[in-house]
């Protein structure tokens, strides 16, 4: 690939590739077009006026948009290296990847069943907590916050172990100074901040432990709940029939009441009309 020579760097930066590469970062493009842009927008952060293009063109905010859940795992993998190499080799970039959320995107990549995946994000990750204490807070929020981790005791303590890593050379493009061994009895910051993640990680797994034992109980309570009232359905099901047959009756009664009230009405007015003596045979008188 062409941008991987750095004698390449400058005629491409004039040549507008830069604009064009960052044009491609879209999740309609397809695949291989994305991911072929995302490293070698990768490789060109090696070169600081590259890296001031890539900022100044959004870059950053671009590849942020292609880590989240919405994009295929290959371009989700080509944006976190990509963010890796600009963030292990510029500050702004750092800050710039926190303000826009991406934090919280790369834990969440961690949990990618994709290998690819989760490594990128994990050396974005690294990259990005290098020499920044605010960032390497706000990892360590997200990494407290995140559900999937919190379940999963293993995960969460290899995730853990990024507080305690360094950038590898690749990275940041240097020689990395070996760590010289403390052998004075006493414990370093670095022990210590182990001992604290330690602490920290059995907070969250008793807190996580908590939330499972609530969650179980409250399933239990509504299955217990549903079964009531099933019972209670079935019981009242003969009720109702009988309450359906009583009420059939009754409208029958009150129909034979009002037929038998009827036919009492007319035998009554036929007797009336029968007992009453026409006034015609009262005024007739035979001649003598």
């Amino acid at each position: 690939m062409l941008s991987q020579r750095s004698a390449a760097y400058e005629p491409l930066a004039n040549a507008g590739a830069i604009p064009a590469l960052l044009q491609l970062l879209d999740p309609l493009q397809s695949p291989a077009a994305v991911d072929n842009a995302a490293k070698a927008l990768g490789n060109l952060s090696a070169d600081v006026a590259c890296r001031c293009l890539i900022r100044s063109g959004g870059g950053v905010g671009a590849l942020v948009r292609m880590i989240k859940d919405d994009c295929p795992d290959t371009m989700q993998a080509s944006a976190a290296s990509a963010l890796a190499l600009l963030a292990a080799r510029d500050g702004v970039v750092q800050d710039s990847l926190r303000y826009l959320g991406g934090i919280p995107l790369l834990v969440e990549l961690l949990n990618s069943t994709q290998p690819n995946v989760a490594e990128s994000a994990r050396c974005c990750l690294c990259a990005l907590k290098h020499n920044n204490h605010r960032n390497a807070a706000e990892i360590l929020s997200a990494l407290r916050s995140n559900h999937d981790l919190a379940k999963d005791y293993w995960r969460l303590k290899d995730a853990l172990t990024l507080l305690d890593e360094t950038p590898s050379a690749t990275l940041l493009g240097c020689h990395l100074p070996a760590s010289r061994s403390n052998h004075s009895g006493v414990k370093s910051p670095r022990s210590r901040a182990a001992q604290a993640k330690e602490l920290l990680l059995e907070q969250v797994c008793e807190d996580a432990a908590r939330e499972v034992a609530a969650a179980a109980v409250s399933v239990a309570d509504a299955v217990e709940d549903e079964v009531l009232r099933r019972k209670i359905r079935r019981a009242q099901q003969p009720l109702e029939a009988l309450q359906s047959s009583l009420d059939a009756s009754i409208t029958l009664l009150k129909a034979s009441l009002a037929e038998t009230k009827a036919a009492a009405a007319a035998r009554k007015a036929a007797a009336a009309i029968i007992t009453t003596p026409s006034p015609m045979v009262g005024a007739y008188r035979p001649s003598s």
